[in-house]
């Protein structure tokens, strides 16, 4: 991977508390930048509505019985699936089959 060198102003509160914190975490400033970019450019990969429902789910994330009741529907949803055998299953095309 090529790199590029660059220079950005911050607040000197905000580079503060990043370098304590990437010093307990033992992580370059580099590796910090890098993941808060990576972390902006997916942010803006996100649609609207993408984003719209992070931001609700922050304000307001499932408590313990939603997570109760959500599993108890997933477990009866897979109930009803009828289980599988990997090895029965026909090749995936331009594979050989596997040997037994």
């Amino acid at each position: 991977m090529t790199t590029a060198k660059i220079a950005v102003t911050v607040p000197e509160a905000t580079l503060a508390a990043v370098e304590k914190r990437r010093r307990v975490l033992g992580v370059t400033r580099s590796a910090v930048v890098t993941a808060a970019l990576d972390a902006w450019l997916a942010d803006q990969s996100m649609t609207a509505e993408e984003r719209s429902y992070v931001l609700a789910y922050l304000r307001q994330p499932e408590v313990g019985g939603e997570l109760s009741e959500g599993r108890a529907v997933a477990a009866a949803a897979v109930a009803s699936w009828e289980s599988w055998d990997a090895g029965a299953l026909p090749p995936a095309p331009n594979r050989r089959p596997r040997r037994r």
